[in-house]
Order: structure tokens, then C-alpha cells, then sequence
């Protein structure tokens, strides 16, 4: 996992997707991902990537986000924004 704090980025919480999708996401500030169980496919303007434990992705602001868990539990990650 990157040194957060050393590339700016605060605020680190968990978060948890049953087995669902959340699509359409878009934040006014980057965000830093970083997968801690499960596997997520995740979607930045039209890029997907399969991402595992240990696999961190950068969102930037108003990059429209999609999240599909296609573990066949509960994924979590951790997120923070800059």
C-alpha cells in the first residue's frame, strides 16, 4: 500500500459491498482505493479494472466510478480522498 499521508491523501475508512453493484459514482476530489478482502471490478470513465487484495486504484475528481463486488461474499477496501 502507497504512504498515503505522504502523497496527501487523509480521512482512511472501511467499506463494505455485499454481493451488488453501486454505479455511478463521482466525487469533487481524488480518491485512493485500496482492496483489503474480496475481488471488485471497478470502472473510471470508462476503464475497468479487476482489482485483489493489495491492489490499489486512483479515481480522479469527477471520474465516474462504477463498483461491482464479484466476490462471491463481501468485499472491503479501504478509501480516502485528497
Amino acid at each position: 500500500m502507497l504512504p498515503w499521508l505522504n502523497i496527501g491523501f487523509y480521512h482512511f475508512f472501511f467499506g463494505r459491498i455485499l454481493p451488488d453493484t453501486v454505479l455511478g459514482f463521482v466525487h469533487p476530489t481524488n480518491e485512493l482505493v485500496t482492496v483489503v478482502d474480496g475481488l471488485m471490478e471497478v470502472s473510471v470513465s470508462g476503464q475497468t479494472a479487476l482489482l485483489e487484495p493489495g491492489d490499489e486504484i486512483f479515481i480522479p475528481k469527477g471520474g465516474v466510478h462504477d463498483v461491482i463486488n464479484r466476490s462471491s461474499g463481501m468485499s472491503r477496501w479501504l478509501y480516502g480522498y485528497d
